[in-house]
């Protein structure tokens, strides 16, 4: 495969943070798109296959109670099996992180509060080693 056709799609419904991993996906020779809700996701998924997908537990700034993220793991299962998805969140706790790994497919989940941009890139590099 071409690595100018190698995407990464950002789940994300903060535009700081949209701006960040979409640097470093970028930087790190991915073709980056963005969504900002459940629906946006589910449709770049159906037009696009990505080889790393970075998923906001939350999409809903008004309700850090939301978890339309754990949707959008499923829909990525579904849409592109090969793909793999990070958890992003801020508001997890370690149930739903249990959840995320071993229910909805996720390789791992990052919490914001603790989020290194050195780290990052070392497992997005990871991945797209492997």
């Amino acid at each position: 495969m071409n690595p100018a056709d190698v995407r990464a799609l950002v789940v994300e419904d903060d535009h700081s943070w949209q701006q960040i991993l979409s640097e470093i996906l970028t930087d790190a020779g991915l073709t980056v798109d963005v969504a900002e809700s459940l629906e946006v996701a589910v449709a770049r998924l159906s037009a696009a296959s990505y080889r790393l997908a970075v998923v906001d537990l939350s999409l809903d700034r008004n309700d850090h109670h939301n978890q339309d993220g754990l949707r959008v793991l499923d829909a990525v299962r579904h849409h592109t099996p090969a793909c793999v998805s990070l958890l992003l969140t801020g508001f997890a706790t370690s149930e739903i992180i249990k959840d995320a790994v071993t229910q909805h497919g996720a390789l791992a989940c990052l919490r914001k509060e603790d989020f290194q941009r050195t780290k990052f890139r070392g497992l997005v590099n990871q991945v797209l080693a492997g």
